[in-house]
């Protein structure tokens, strides 16, 4: 919810982050550019006994304003192919013992597709598998 919130309206999000309790902008940002190494923070929820190895993968598109940005020294807001980006493509791991949820990969696009949710969903359960028993994709 967060995410979409906040690729929404950012003022919107800020407005709402003073009543309810939201990650911070920066975290965000840290999630949609891949810099936070979600499955070693998996790994150790579930060592710490914070999480089951019995886990859902759930997919989920978020629509967003078509626009090219300048941040942090790259243009943002393009697809591989050079199109605009008009929705996220989300995948989230939710812990089926626990209320541990997490978004693992988001792919921005133009189009859904099958090849596009096919594609996400494998490379996301790739990147759990070792690890963890998926036992549905949602």
């Amino acid at each position: 919810m967060a995410l979409m919130l906040r690729y929404t309206s950012l003022s919107a999000y800020k407005l709402m982050s003073k009543e309810i309790p939201l990650q911070s902008t920066r975290l965000l940002r840290n999630i949609t550019s891949v810099s936070i190494d979600t499955v070693n923070v998996l790994q150790r929820l579930k060592s710490q006994g914070h999480m089951s190895k019995d886990v859902i993968i759930l997919m989920d598109e978020m629509y967003l304003q078509a626009q090219e940005q300048y941040s942090g020294g790259a243009l943002v807001g393009e697809c591989e192919d050079g199109e605009l980006a008009t929705g996220i493509m989300c995948f989230m791991i939710n812990d089926l013992k626990s209320t541990v949820s997490m978004v693992i990969k988001a792919i921005p696009e133009h189009g859904c597709n099958t090849k596009l949710v096919h594609d996400g969903a494998s490379s996301s359960m790739d990147m759990i598998s070792d690890n963890f028993n998926i036992r549905s994709i949602i």
